[in-house]
């Protein structure tokens, strides 16, 4: 079973901040940084069971290559 994925403000806030401060540091890497952060998101949703406990029921996920952890919650409710 396939998930969709919803960003609270906040993390939709700190995913453009690091994509324009990874622009700023290097052109194209806060594209790079998207399409990495993009590429973990659409592996949480596919298979979210996958990735480890970290808090009691928050789950957490590293982004290949950047220091940032994905933290998301499984609401079967919807």
């Amino acid at each position: 079973m396939k998930y969709s994925v919803a960003f609270s403000p906040g993390a939709q806030k700190d995913i453009i901040e690091s994509i324009q401060w990874y622009n700023i540091e290097k052109e194209n890497l806060g594209f790079e940084f998207y399409l990495e952060t993009d590429e973990r998101l659409k592996q949480i949703a596919q298979n979210p069971l996958h990735f480890s406990t970290r808090f009691k029921n928050i789950l957490a996920s590293k982004v290949n290559l950047y220091p940032y952890l994905v933290y998301f919650r499984i609401n079967e409710k919807s």
